[in-house]
């Protein structure tokens, strides 16, 4: 199959500047094509860029390649000009949807959403870290979830941490303490002691 008639360029565009490479039409990463020679030019890392990056896209990929193949390999007496646009219609009706569900933002009730602010509430309580560094220019650049991916985690405020999601989780720990503590038959504790002899007790 020519790289003109592979379904691959659905998905990505050549470099002007660099014949050598080609770019992804949905997270912008360029990708090279092993020579700047037409001849010698591979897209197998532009098919597994999408398989590992882009998976929905990946699927209507291979569902578009397949129905050429199978297109190809039929005799052309039987293919007519209603199958062709049946093949086309379906390729679009696979590759669109997919595109339009990417560049949408996860519901806050979405489970993915649910596990990375658990992630990162972990994150400033393990580490002792203040709240606000869910605010800064940084951390809003992480890309939680698929680095290399649509950004479609919409990262909360510093209030619902430390206001919501940091009692519940309070309650979580303070629960599961409870539950240790009647399972077993004797406890120890450790404290440390100090007077400040600034002020007087």
């Amino acid at each position: 199959m020519s790289q003109k008639s592979n379904p691959i360029w659905e998905y990505f565009s050549k470099v002007d500047s660099n014949a050598s490479k080609a770019k992804c039409g949905a997270c912008d990463k360029l990708l090279s094509l092993g020579s700047e020679k037409l001849s010698k030019q591979s897209v197998h890392g532009l098919k597994y860029h999408l398989e590992k990056v882009h998976k929905e896209l990946y699927a209507s990929y291979t569902e578009a390649l397949n129905s050429r193949r199978r297109q190809a390999e039929e005799p052309p007496a039987k293919r007519t000009r209603s199958d062709e646009i049946s093949g086309a219609s379906s390729f679009v009706q696979l590759s669109i949807p997919a595109c339009n569900e990417r560049s949408s933002k996860w519901p806050a009730d979405h489970p993915v959403v649910e596990r990375i602010d658990i992630a990162v509430m972990d994150c400033i309580i393990v580490d002792m870290l203040p709240y606000s560094i869910v605010s800064g220019d940084t951390f809003k650049r992480l890309n939680f979830a698929d680095p290399a991916g649509v950004h479609r985690y919409q990262l909360k405020s510093e209030t619902f941490f430390r206001t919501s999601l940091m009692p519940a989780t309070y309650d979580k720990i303070a629960s599961k303490v409870c539950q240790l503590m009647a399972d077993v038959e004797w406890i120890s504790f450790t404290t440390d002691g100090w007077t400040n002899p600034i002020k007087s007790c």
